[in-house]
């Protein structure tokens, strides 16, 4: 293990302070968007759930217009929530970035999240003797990406029923 500079020394304790402080707010920060991805799924679920129950239920002369209010709500509500999506991605980048700047303060031996970090980019990186590095899949397979994909999807299953209560069975 490298030994730390007169500087480092100094600073260490008070990096350390910070590196603390901003892992617990991106803690904090990916908590938030994670409930609020529940809040949208939770939403949508009672939007699609109730046009499957008027569809299946008896026809009423206004069946037709509560089916097309209900799965553009649902559509609407989606396209809103992926872009929440992309805006929760770059906090959540923000708050990568002011960890690993925090980091850059500390010896070299001592940095963890850089190396995620270079992971996550698609470095190799060398860990207990093995190198490791993120397929394109996995890659791919990021919480940060659900935030934009889950709403997506939904807003597609929303369009789906809106073109099937305009076309009727």
């Amino acid at each position: 293990m490298q030994e730390p500079t007169d500087r480092q020394a100094q600073t260490t304790p008070d990096c350390l302070s910070l590196l603390d402080v901003a892992i617990r707010a991106y803690q904090h920060a990916e908590a938030v968007i994670q409930a609020r991805l529940y809040n949208f799924l939770f939403a949508d679920s009672i939007l699609l759930l109730s046009w499957a129950a008027v569809y299946a239920g008896a026809d009423l002369p206004s069946k037709e217009s509560v089916l097309i209010s209900l799965a553009l709500l649902s559509a609407t509500l989606g396209l809103f929530w992926s872009i929440l999506g992309l805006r929760h991605r770059k906090f959540l980048f923000v708050h990568t970035q002011i960890i690993d700047d925090i980091e850059q303060q500390l010896p070299i031996a001592w940095r963890v999240h850089e190396r995620i970090t270079l992971l996550q980019e698609g470095e190799t990186v060398r860990a207990r003797g093995h190198d490791y590095r993120l397929n394109l899949l996995d890659k791919a397979a990021k919480s940060r990406n659900l935030g934009v994909i889950a709403p997506l999807a939904m807003t597609g299953v929303s369009i789906f029923l809106l073109w099937f209560s305009v076309q009727g069975p």
